[in-house]
């Protein structure tokens, strides 16, 4: 750090120390017409801010009626330009989260032998050896994207869900995501101008009750995935910059 003065130094340390300016996300009026064909009903796209690394942008379509079949249509229009993911939610966490959650518990309390039955796939029936739910074989669900405006189809996959990626991300605390990225992805970028249609679809092969909730959800933008997008990050980092660091 290349600093003469050491008031510059006391100016950095306070910015980098300051609080965002936006802590809570809020509905970026003007932008993201998202619509469901078959009701009368809205959905608002969640602008973060610029001081969002990631996933600035949110659309949450709602829970999914797991495990009946169902069908579904959405517009979308007047979207930012950013690269969205579409996605499901899930109210329950990844495996690795589950593990470390069980290892803090290990440390804390003297029955270790109980936790480490718990843990282990081999003693739970409705875990798969790579840590997803049987269930996960029996719900396929279809994804379609269209670009209206260009009459293209963007992308079009069909899939049982232990064939999508299961990543420990999620939207809330206590949350882990499915996305598609192995042979067909479910990630796009976007063009302001133009309006997409969104079809999905379900086959519950098992009519069982899922056990936790599940939601459509589509993520894009901010400075730190999308740096194409000319925001450059937070002003705390842009002021950095500015004095050379």
């Amino acid at each position: 750090m290349n600093m003469k003065s050491p008031i510059l130094h006391m100016i950095a340390f306070a910015i980098i120390s300051a609080p965002p300016l936006i802590p809570f996300g809020f509905a970026n009026d003007g932008k993201g017409q998202v619509t469901r064909v078959d009701h009368a009903q809205s959905y608002p796209l969640i602008d973060l801010g610029p001081e969002a690394a990631s996933a600035r942008y949110r659309i949450d379509f709602g829970p999914l009626e797991l495990p009946a079949d169902f069908s579904r249509t959405y517009s979308l229009e007047n979207l930012p330009k950013a690269n969205f993911t579409l996605g499901i939610a899930l109210s329950m966490l990844h495996p690795l989260d589950q593990r470390r959650q069980q290892a803090k518990s290990q440390t804390s309390t003297s029955n270790k032998t109980s936790a480490n039955d718990q843990a282990s796939p081999a003693n739970n029936p409705q875990e798969r050896s790579d840590g997803k739910p049987d269930w996960f074989r029996d719900i396929e669900i279809t994804i379609k994207l269209l670009d209206v405006t260009d009459q293209k189809t963007i992308f079009e996959i069909k899939q049982p869900l232990t064939a999508w990626t299961w990543t420990n991300w999620g939207p809330n605390p206590g949350q882990s995501f499915l996305y598609c990225r192995d042979g067909a992805s479910s990630s796009f970028e976007t063009k302001p101008t133009h309006r997409y249609q969104l079809e999905i679809t379900s086959i519950c092969r098992s009519k069982t009750k899922i056990p936790i909730e599940m939601r459509l959800l589509m993520y894009g933008g901010g400075w730190k995935a999308d740096p194409r997008s000319g925001q450059g990050g937070p002003a705390s980092f842009r002021f950095l910059r500015w004095l050379g660091l």
